[in-house]
C-alpha cells in the first residue's frame, strides 16, 4: 500500500512522499518534497503560510489517490527473464481499478477453501469469469526442449503432474504469481472478465504470442495456427482457443480462451503450439511415432482454481420466499382445484428450477475423469473416462433402441467421412457385441442391424462422403476417391418409417483444399440442401442431425512435413476444424437440423492414441472396437439420441 510520510528536521517543516513496490521485483519509492522556511519569514508574510497550507493540501490529496488506486483490484506484474533450467522470478502484484476488497475479509480469502462460497462484501460470481495469472511472460532459450523436472509434452497430462499447482486466489493481496514454466520468449497469458473463476460461468483469459518465433509458416491465415489449451484437476478440460486479432505493429498473435467447468478444485492449464516448427528453420512438425522431440511445441504452464458457484443462505431464503408467496396466490385463485394437482405443480416447478441449474443446458453431458476405465467397458483402462453428470442419463443397448422405436424411428444412416464411419463401427460393436472384420479398411458403404428385445429392428447404415467440394475449385483435389462419387450424393433408400440421418463433413475439405476455409464456407450449403431433402413427406418422424467435425490427434497423425501438406501449407489442424464447426453450427441450425456435438468429448482428450487408428476408434483383426474416446463418443450419442434429441 502507498503511504505518505512527513517529516521535520532543523526547526523547519518536510514532507515526503514514499511509493509502493512495483511489478518484476522492481520498487517504486516516492519522491520526496522539502519547505523548510526560516519562522521569521512565516510571520513576517502571511501569503507564503497560505501557499504552505495549499501545497500540503495537495500533496495529502494526492497521497488519498495513489492510496486508493493502490487498494483497488487490478492485477499487473512485471518478470524479468531467467536462463533456462533456473527458477523464476515475478515481481509483486499491484491491484487497480476494480471491486475494492473489504480488508476485514482478506484473511477469508487467504485461507478458504474451494468449497466456500463469497461471503457478503467480497467478490461475487460474474457471468464471464477466469482466474490466472494476468501476465506471464519469460524468456529461454526456444530451441530447448524442457528439462527433466518439467513434464514431457507428448505425456498425457496425469492428475499428479509433476509442475506444482499451488492454491491460491487473486482476491488475497499477498497474492503470487504460481510458479509455472514457459520455454518460449514472448508467451503472454492475460486475465479477462472478474477474478475468479466458479463453476457454471464460462471463464476466459487472454493468449498472446510473439510471431517473431515462427512457429507457423502460415502466419497470414490465422485460423490454421494450431494453438491447444488443456486444463488438467479434478476432471480434464479444452481451453477453446479462438483468434481475435493479429497485430502486426509488435508482432503478436493473440487468442481468447475460454472454459466452462463444472467441478471446483485445482487445474494446471498446458498451452502447445500443435502442428508447429519446432524452431526457425526447420520444417512442420512430423508424427510423434517418427521424432517424439519434434511433434509438439510445449509453450507453457501455470496453475488456477475454480471455485463452487453456491447460493447464499440470504438468496435461498429470499427464493423460497418467493416460492410461498407464488404457491399463495395460486391457492387463491385457483381454489377449485385439489390438493393433489397443486401438489403436482409445485413438484413441476421445483424440477424446472432444478433443471435450469443443470450442465446440460449449457449443452455439456459429460465430463473425462482422471480414472481408470469403469468395469465392463471394452476400452483398455486409460488416465482418462468418460463420465456422465446427474442431468444425462446413460443408456445401454436396450434403453437406446427402445427410444429410438417409441420415437418411430427404424434406421440410423450415417452419411458423411470415415470419422462418421467409425462412430457407425462401434456403435455396431456397442449394440451387437461385434463387427464385420471384412469391414475394417472398406472405403464403401456399409449396412447392418441390431434387434430389439420382443421384436422389431433398427437398420444402421453407413454412406461414404469424400468431399462435398468440387475438384479444381479453391485448390481442392481428390474428391470421391473412394466413394466414386466425385459430382453427386449417395442414392438413400426411402425409410420405411422414420429415419435417422446423422451427416458430418469438414476433415476433407481441410486436407484436401489449399483454401479450406472459404470452400468449405462456400460448398457447405449445397450439401445441407440436399440433407434437407432426404426428410419426406410420408415419414414425418425422420430427423436430421448435423455432427460436429471431429477433434483429431494432430500430435500422431495430423502434423506432417511440408511437401505432404502441399503448397501453400495445407492439412487438417484441430484451429481449422474448430472453425468448421463455427460454421456448420449456424448454417445446420438455419437448415432446421439438430446439433449433436462430440467436439466437447474429444477435444479435451484430443491427444489419446488409445486406438492405434487415424480415429478415436480402431477395429481389431477380431471383430472388436478398441478406442476410449471413440467409446465415449459413442455412449454420448446414445445417451444424447435418447433423452435430448428432439
Amino acid at each position: 500500500m502507498t503511504s505518505c510520510i512527513l517529516t521535520s528536521s532543523d526547526g523547519g517543516k518536510s514532507w515526503g512522499g514514499g511509493g509502493g513496490g512495483g511489478g518484476g521485483g522492481g520498487g517504486g519509492g516516492g519522491g520526496r518534497l522539502s519547505l523548510s522556511s526560516p519562522r521569521r519569514y512565516m510571520d513576517s508574510d502571511s501569503r507564503s503560510n497560505v501557499r504552505t497550507v495549499a501545497v500540503v493540501l495537495i500533496f495529502f490529496v494526492a497521497c488519498f489517490i495513489v492510496s486508493f488506486l493502490s487498494d483497488t483490484v487490478f492485477w499487473t506484474t512485471g518478470s524479468r527473464l531467467e536462463p533456462f533450467g533456473t527458477s523464476i522470478k515475478i515481481g509483486t502484484l499491484r491491484r487497480r481499478l476494480a471491486w475494492p476488497l473489504v480488508k476485514d475479509d482478506t484473511h477469508k480469502w487467504r485461507n478458504r477453501s474451494v468449497e466456500e462460497e463469497p461471503q457478503d462484501g467480497g467478490i461475487k460470481p460474474d457471468p464471464v469469469c477466469w482466474q490466472g495469472p494476468p501476465k506471464f511472460q519469460v524468456g529461454i532459450n526456444p530451441n530447448q526442449v524442457p528439462s527433466r523436472n518439467q513434464p514431457n509434452p507428448l505425456e498425457p497430462l496425469a492428475s499428479t503432474s509433476p509442475i506444482p499447482s499451488p492454491s491460491f486466489s487473486s482476491s488475497d493481496p499477498s497474492f503470487q504469481l504460481p510458479s509455472g514454466s514457459d520455454p518460449h520468449n514472448a508467451v503472454g497469458v492475460q486475465g479477462m472478465g472478474c477474478l475468479v473463476c466458479f463453476t457454471g460461468s464460462t471463464c476466459t483469459f487472454r493468449l498472446s504470442l510473439d510471431s517473431r518465433l515462427s512457429l507457423w509458416l502460415d502466419q497470414d491465415v490465422p485460423r490454421r495456427r494450431e494453438v491447444m489449451v488443456i486444463i488438467e484437476g479434478p476432471v480434464l478440460l479444452e481451453g477453446v482457443a479462438t483468434p481475435i486479432s493479429t497485430m502486426p505493429t509488435n508482432n503478436q498473435l493473440e487468442w481468447m480462451v475460454s472454459y466452462l467447468p463444472f467441478d471446483p478444485g485445482e487445474y494446471v492449464v498446458t498451452i502447445y503450439a500443435e502442428c508447429s516448427i519446432t524452431f526457425p528453420g526447420y520444417p512442420l512438425s512430423v508424427p510423434a511415432a517418427s521424432a517424439p522431440s519434434e511433434a509438439t511445441t510445449y509453450l507453457a504452464q501455470f496453475s488456477l482454481t475454480v471455485y463452487a458457484n453456491r447460493t447464499t443462505q440470504a438468496q435461498q431464503q429470499q427464493q423460497q420466499e418467493q416460492e410461498q408467496q407464488q404457491q399463495e396466490q395460486e391457492q387463491e385463485q385457483e381454489q377449485d382445484q385439489d390438493q393433489e394437482q397443486e401438489q403436482q405443480q409445485q413438484q413441476q416447478q421445483q424440477e424446472l428450477q432444478q433443471e435450469q441449474r443443470r450442465p446440460c443446458d449449457a449443452g455439456v453431458y459429460g465430463r473425462w475423469i482422471p480414472t481408470a476405465a469403469s468395469p465392463g467397458s471394452s476400452s483398455v483402462p486409460g488416465p482418462y473416462t468418460w463420465q456422465f453428470f446427474d442431468c444425462a442419463i446413460a443408456q445401454d443397448r436396450d434403453s437406446f433402441l427402445l427410444a429410438l422405436w417409441r420415437r418411430n424411428i427404424s434406421e440410423i444412416n450415417f452419411v458423411g467421412d470415415s470419422h462418421n464411419r467409425m462412430l457407425y463401427h462401434h456403435l455396431c460393436y456397442l449394440l451387437n457385441g461385434w463387427v464385420n472384420v471384412a469391414e475394417k479398411m472398406w472405403h464403401g458403404d456399409l449396412v447392418n442391424e441390431a434387434s430389439l428385445i420382443g421384436g422389431g429392428k433398427i437398420i444402421l447404415r453407413y454412406y461414404w462422403v469424400d468431399g462435398i467440394f468440387q475438384n479444381g475449385r479453391f485448390g481442392c483435389a481428390r474428391r470421391g476417391i473412394w466413394s466414386g462419387r466425385a459430382q453427386d450424393w449417395p442414392k438413400l433408400p426411402p425409410p420405411v418409417s422414420g429415419a435417422l440421418y446423422v451427416l458430418n463433413s469438414g476433415h476433407w475439405t481441410f486436407m484436401e483444399c489449399s483454401e479450406p476455409e472459404r470452400a468449405y464456407a462456400y460448398y457447405l450449403p449445397g450439401f445441407l440442401a440436399w440433407a434437407k431433402s432426404l426428410l419426406k413427406a410420408e415419414s414425418p418422424s425422420s430427423r436430421v442431425v448435423w455432427r460436429s467435425t471431429t477433434a483429431m490427434n494432430v500430435r500422431f497423425y495430423g502434423c506432417t512435413l511440408t511437401e505432404e501438406r502441399g503448397h501453400p501449407p495445407k492439412g487438417r489442424s484441430n484451429a481449422g476444424l474448430r472453425f468448421a464447426n463455427e460454421v456448420a453450427r449456424v448454417l445446420a441450425l438455419r437448415a432446421g437440423f439438430q446439433y449433436f456435438d462430440s467436439w466437447q468429448v474429444e477435444a479435451p482428450f484430443y491427444f489419446d492414441n488409445s486406438a492405434f487408428d487415424y480415429h478415436f476408434s480402431g477395429v481389431t483383426d477380431d471383430g472388436h472396437v478398441r478406442g476410449i474416446v471413440g467409446e465415449a463418443i459413442t455412449r454420448h450419442f446414445m445417451t444424447w439420441a435418447a433423452t435430448f434429441m428432439r
